[in-house]
């Protein structure tokens, strides 16, 4: 059936013939025409042909022709219909390359000495000869071009130092596998990132405090010196302690310790009564307090040195005084007048009738006239007849140590007089290290010390000691030695250190001080007398009684054991250098019986044990010793001394 397609027009339409291809017009009467078409084709004006229906021309137009149709391709594709691809059409062979089309891409024929995709690449840069870069082919053969951080010809060398790792100026030099980084002086580390801490080595002088900046250091006189070389301040100079308080200058700084006679009370010194504290003064006298110090007056009826010479008065009378010399001392006797006595080196006696006084040798005989009654009584005399550079065993007064203790009598230093004892070294070998009846142990006293309750047998319960200490080591390169002492209560046998510990130690280091210190029954001794179980580590418990202590001057020590009749509750009090008002108590340290021991050790002499550890036994110069003194009394009549010892290490006075 023809295709019918009317349009419309003015005039007879259909002339001329507008239908193409054969096709008939038929005038519609309105001013339009319809095209009736033959077969195959379609349209208004019969112009479109049946076989483009359906665009069969995949990249290009179709246009009928008497055969069908024909399509005309797009630039790049080709076929009947327009279905293959022209890869080639961009000409992508380069340098001469004949392009061949596939299905899928294109293939290029490179010229001689062109290789690649598309023929790029000139024979040279085959095998990809640039490592990390781009070969490009030139007359010469060809060239890299690098990537960034990569060099050489063939860019096989890496730029480490090209993100400049080196830090605080460091310079970095490249190397084959990494990079090397030379550093600013005080900096160290791979990128010269660390500072160098050149203090550790102590670059700085004596005297001087090493501070350590980034990259440098400077060294400034520690506290206490000033100048160049650093040098000690003596801040004394300046007073700057207070009333009662004496300056010490003592290496880099001072200290302000209050004057004999008084104690800290707050930023101030006060007095110390020092009658408050017990065996001050000597039987048949009384202890007055004065600023600073204090005296004992003897009682009426008593005089002397030490208040033991007895004067008997008789009724009065008008008799005159006698006048006489008592070792070395003035006894005045004076009608109708009434004297107490203080150690002043001076006897004042009292009598109402005429009285002559006598002395011979340790002995005061006092005669009254009217009267047959003589008292006489032995005045205590300190140990003197040292000799220099002997051992105290040779004096044959009761000194007890074995020759191979390293100790002398020595006139190098002395607290008072001419002479000490001077303890360097020595110690028990073999079966008894340490302690024991080799080392030095002071004379023993007629009486021991210890409980008399019971089975105890001990006459005494209470015993004060006095001694004065110095340390021997020169000390003007400011360095201790290690010299560690025991100075404590021996056995009556002279054989054991019994009851207590006291360790005077001197460190081995740089501005070392002198401590002090006890060793605690455990855990205290409150509760290990309360609960009478002082564990398994009784005596292990330290406890320093004194530290900061100058080592080139004398330092006082006084201890007073009070035994009581009471398991575990013996106790001690320590006084260093005056300072009652800081008086400390410890507890018993050497086990007894009741410290599963089973033994009890009196008390009646001192025990000298060197402790030092074998580390410093080289360099340790050991301790002066001097003014020793103990005694044996009762707390119940304090003024009763049972027996006494005391000297200064003094030779026979000409």
């Amino acid at each position: 059936m023809a295709d019918k397609h009317s349009v419309s027009a003015t005039e007879s339409s259909c002339v001329p013939n507008p239908c193409f291809y054969g096709g008939v017009c038929e005038d519609n009467g309105d001013g339009g025409y319809t095209c009736t078409c033959p077969a195959g084709r379609e349209g208004e004006k019969c112009e479109i042909s049946a076989a483009c229906s359906g665009n069969p021309c995949n990249h290009g137009n179709c246009t009928e022709d008497p055969n069908g149709y024909y399509c005309a391709c797009e630039p790049g594709w080709t076929g009947t219909r327009c279905e293959t691809a022209l890869f080639c059409a961009s000409q992508p062979c380069q340098h001469g390359g004949v392009c061949i089309d596939g299905a899928n891409g294109f293939y290029c024929f490179c010229e001689q000495g062109w290789t690649g995709k598309q023929c790029e690449t000139g024979a040279a840069c085959s095998g990809n000869p640039c490592h990390h870069g781009n070969c490009t082919e030139d007359p010469n053969g060809y060239y890299c071009a690098c990537e960034p951080g990569w060099t050489g010809t063939r860019c096989e060398t890496a730029l480490f130092c090209a993100s400049q790792p080196c830090q605080h100026g460091g310079v970095c030099i490249d190397g084959a596998n990494g990079f090397y980084c030379f550093c600013e002086q005080g900096w160290t580390g791979k990128q010269c990132e660390t500072d160098i801490d050149e203090c550790k080595d102590n670059p700085c002088g004596l005297n001087q405090q090493c501070i350590n900046h980034p990259g440098n250091f400077t060294c400034n006189c520690t506290d206490g010196y000033d100048g160049t070389p650093c040098n000690d301040v003596d801040e004394c100079a300046a007073n700057p302690c207070q009333v009662n308080e004496d300056c010490i200058n003592t290496v880099g700084s001072y200290t302000c310790t209050c004057k004999t006679g008084f104690r800290p009370n707050g930023d101030n010194c006060e007095d110390i009564d020092e009658c408050s504290f017990l065996g001050r003064c000597p039987d048949h006298s009384n202890c007055i307090n004065t600023i600073g110090s204090y005296r004992c007056d003897c009682h009426t009826g008593f005089s002397g040195p030490t208040c033991t010479e007895i004067t008997t008065t008789p009724p009065p009378s008008t008799a005159s005084s006698t006048t006489t010399t008592v070792s070395g001392s003035t006894v005045t006797v004076t009608p109708g007048t009434t004297t107490l006595n203080t150690f002043t080196g001076s006897v004042t006696t009292t009598t109402a009738a005429a009285t002559t006084t006598t002395t011979t040798s340790g002995t005061t005989a006092t005669t009254t006239t009217g009267t047959t009654e003589t008292t006489t009584t032995t005045q205590p005399t300190p140990d003197i007849g040292w000799i220099n550079g002997q051992s105290v065993r040779q004096n044959s007064n009761g000194w007890k140590v074995d020759a191979t203790m390293d100790e002398k009598i020595s006139n190098a230093s002395a607290h008072q007089g001419q002479q000490c004892w001077y303890y360097k070294s020595g110690r028990n070998t073999g079966s008894q290290p340490g302690p024991g009846d080799k080392t030095p142990f002071s004379p023993g006293l007629s009486v021991k010390v210890g409980r008399s309750d019971g089975t105890y047998t001990a006459e005494a319960d209470s015993f004060y000691v006095s001694f004065w200490f110095k340390m021997a080591k020169d000390y003007s390169t400011k360095f201790g030695d290690g010299t560690k002492m025991l100075v404590v209560a021996g056995d009556p046998n002279g054989t054991f250190a019994s009851s207590n510990h006291l360790e005077i130690y001197f460190p081995s280091r740089y501005r070392a001080k002198v401590s002090i210190q006890t060793k605690e029954s455990y855990p205290s001794y409150t509760e290990c007398a309360q609960s009478k179980n002082c564990g398994d580590n009784f005596g292990g418990i330290p406890n320093v009684i004194a530290d900061n202590l100058d080592p080139t001057t004398w330092h006082h020590v006084e201890m007073t054991l009070r035994s009581r009749p009471q398991d575990y509750m013996d106790e001690w009090f320590y006084v260093i250098d005056g300072d009652t008002a800081n008086q400390k108590q410890e507890g018993a340290f050497y086990k007894t019986q009741q410290y599963d021991e089973g033994r009890y050790l009196y008390v009646n002499r001192l025990s000298f044990v060197d402790i030092t550890s074998d580390a410093y036994v080289s360099a340790k110069k050991g301790i002066y010793f001097d003014d020793i003194s103990y005694k044996a009394y009762n707390s119940s009549n304090t003024n009763v001394v049972l027996k006494e010892y005391s000297t200064s290490f003094e030779p026979v006075e000409n």
